[in-house]
């Protein structure tokens, strides 16, 4: 029920392609997604759980095997070795469940970076991306990143960032001009930066943009912002 509102409140906001939703989660909430991929895969195109809980076996649907109904889906897990609540227990067992459910052929160990390694599932149903990804020594935490609170250890920077590497794995799922501002610079772009030096200034950011132009700063009629700077001195 909770996933059936989510999925009428999204839609509710706008135009929502519900054929390309993803979805992540930490701790608890990992355990949830892990549980998508097991019972509502065919609403998912893409899941990321982060340190599930491995100690508890009366949590989660994964860990029974009882998917019979579960579709392919692209699913990327982490994990620490450090963790306290033993992600490590299962955290690859899961990650195989969803492998034969999305037809993956075979596996290997794949060593991402100097603390972190993966296994990775090849042949899988349409593309889909099957990963297990493990962390030296990281306890209950979001690879990547340190904790709002203050209770973070500090790591190698070896680690991957988890939001940052599920948001490039999960972007092979949709097509490549879904992607915003794909394709950009065009070469009219790039002739305009280089036609005055210091070159012409631009953002990203629509938003940014509007925010700048609010503020006195000149916007030109294609939407970019020209910045001129006033220096002043004394003599």
């Amino acid at each position: 029920e909770m996933i059936d509102a989510i999925f009428q409140w999204m839609t509710s906001l706008g135009c929502i392609d519900t054929s390309k939703v993803f979805a992540g989660g930490f701790s608890y909430g990992g355990t949830i997604v892990q549980d998508l991929a097991c019972v509502r895969s065919w609403q998912f195109r893409g899941l990321a759980p982060d340190v599930a809980p491995g100690d508890y076996t009366d949590r989660g649907l994964l860990h029974l095997g009882d998917c019979k109904n579960a579709t392919p889906v692209t699913y990327i897990s982490f994990c620490g070795t450090g963790d306290i609540s033993h992600c490590y227990l299962n955290s690859i067992a899961k990650a195989e469940t969803v492998a034969k459910q999305t037809h993956c052929s075979r596996s290997e160990l794949r060593r991402k970076s100097a603390t972190v390694n993966c296994t990775v599932w090849s042949g899988c149903h349409a593309g889909h991306i099957v990963e297990s990804c493990m962390v030296y020594r990281m306890d209950h935490e979001i690879p990547g990143r340190v904790a709002p609170d203050g209770t973070s250890f500090l790591h190698p920077g070896s680690d991957l960032d988890y939001t940052k590497y599920v948001f490039e794995k999960f972007s092979l799922q949709v097509a490549s001009d879904q992607l915003r501002f794909y394709g950009h610079p065009t070469r009219a772009e790039e002739d305009w930066k280089q036609e005055v030096w210091p070159p012409n200034k631009m953002y990203d950011s629509m938003y940014l943009r509007t925010a700048l132009a609010t503020q006195g700063l000149q916007t030109l009629p294609n939407q970019r912002v020209s910045i001129t700077s006033t220096i002043e001195y004394e003599g």
